[in-house]
């Protein structure tokens, strides 16, 4: 009986730990609930409601958005069987008018002005930053003062035009587009891919404006490496 008597309380006193852990856990769960919630937390909250909505109103477009990469290069593909590449006069023309913004951007970013208000936003941010100081010559200041510039520039008018209008400057002379591999269009990482990374490296290695003329697509070795192809726009 005594046996009996001690599993008896034993058992009692395990149900009432998990019922009071369990309580705990709902009062809990009540105070978050009851927590008042933040303008920008709510408004991120209705966002995500609206688009689990959205995306179980569009069950083909959810489809779209869950496609796999290999699926996406396998359409723009087919795609592009379907589009007029561009030809080596039309990169050509493309790439020469490419070069001489190339070109009047580093003139611009050793405009003296501009070199002087780089100096002044670099050494406050240096002071803001914990007051550092640079000990530089002033020829390595110029340099790193003129390359701030043309990286900043070269930024603006060859990434973000391409990323946003999917074509360079001298892409909309030469009468030409990007198409690209990847994605639906050439966003913003493959624009800095293709245009900061890859193209320097192809013109360093002598390759990058040679590839173009021993292609069937044209390409070049930008193009090959970063996912795209160059099409001439539709009339």
């Amino acid at each position: 009986m005594s046996d009996d008597h001690d599993d008896d309380d034993l058992t009692s006193t395990i149900t009432a730990k998990v019922d009071k852990e369990y309580l705990e856990k709902l009062q809990k769960q009540r105070e978050e609930s009851e927590r008042p919630v933040s303008a920008r937390a709510q408004k991120a909250k209705e966002r995500k409601e609206a688009l689990s909505l959205e995306r179980q109103a569009h069950p083909g477009e959810r489809k779209r958005r869950e496609k796999s990469k290999e699926d996406i290069a396998k359409e723009k593909e087919d795609e592009a069987s379907n589009l007029k590449i561009a030809t080596p006069a039309q990169r050509v023309l493309g790439g020469a008018v490419d070069l001489a913004i190339t070109g009047a951007m580093y003139m611009a970013a050793k405009n003296e002005k501009a070199m002087l208000m780089t100096e002044e936003f670099l050494f406050k941010a240096l002071e803001a930053a914990g007051n550092i100081k640079l000990e530089l010559s002033d020829t390595i200041l110029d340099y790193m003062l003129i390359s701030m510039n043309f990286i900043a520039l070269y930024f603006i008018v060859q990434v973000c035009v391409t990323w946003i209008m999917q074509k360079s400057i001298g892409k909309m002379v030469a009468g030409t587009h990007l198409v690209s591999f990847e994605a639906d269009k050439v966003g913003l990482f493959q624009a800095i891919k293709r245009e900061m990374i890859l193209k320097p490296l192809g013109t360093a290695l002598l390759i990058g404006f040679i590839m173009p003329f021993f292609s069937d697509d044209n390409e070049s070795f930008h193009d090959r490496f970063g996912g795209t192809i160059v099409a001439k726009d539709r009339k």
